[in-house]
């Protein structure tokens, strides 16, 4: 129900009721009693359907929440990524999707496959292989976006992010904190420093 709608049932409410207070049908006071109740009336109805509505978008969040907290644990997603990565190497020649898929179909019956969280996640490193640990840092790390290439956003950032634990990062709106989320997720690349993972320049 929109505001004009409810005007205009006002309106012809008034002009109806006063063409009877003059033909003497309807006493003047009833006519202005009833469109006062009226538009109370109409404006109870109006906010009862905003209710309704704000309710069904309570639904939809609420639902979105249940389906994000029902996704998989946190190394079970790490494992898969790394595993469909060109990480696995097979001598000097990285192992395409495909092919690492093909070799887990035809893997031999007698084989025992480790649960997703206690397989053993590698990447591979000048001189040998290291296990994945998470271990973020930044390294004297720049950042400006291109619509401002003069204000920085970020400047000589070091921070360490330790594996396995929650790092909560604080600060005012503008302060960065989206920004190196971004980097982190290599949606941007750094002006200057470096994002490592593992000791690796992502």
């Amino acid at each position: 129900v929109t505001r004009a709608a409810i005007y205009s049932t006002l309106l012809s409410l008034a002009i109806v009721g006063g063409t009877m207070v003059r033909r003497g049908t309807l006493v003047p006071t009833t006519l202005v009693s009833f469109i006062g109740f009226s538009f109370t009336l109409n404006f109870a109805f109006q906010g009862l359907l905003n209710s309704l509505e704000d309710v069904r978008g309570a639904r939809a969040a609420l639902q979105t929440l249940w389906d994000t907290i029902g996704l998989p644990e946190k190394d079970d997603v790490l494992d898969v990524n790394v595993t469909d990565s060109v990480f696995h190497h097979q001598g000097d020649t990285p192992l395409t999707k495909a092919q690492q898929r093909g070799q887990d179909l035809i893997r031999p019956s007698n084989t025992t496959m480790a649960a997703p969280s206690a397989r053993r996640r590698t990447h591979t490193f000048p001189g040998g292989t290291e296990e994945l640990q998470g271990r973020i840092r930044f390294d004297n790390v720049g950042f400006a976006y291109s619509s401002r290439p003069d204000s920085p956003v970020l400047r000589n950032l070091s921070l360490s992010l330790p594996p396995g634990k929650v790092t909560a990062i604080v600060g005012p709106s503008g302060g960065g904190k989206s920004t190196i989320a971004s980097l982190l997720s290599r949606f941007y690349r750094p002006q200057s420093g470096s994002v490592l993972l593992d000791g690796v320049d992502i």
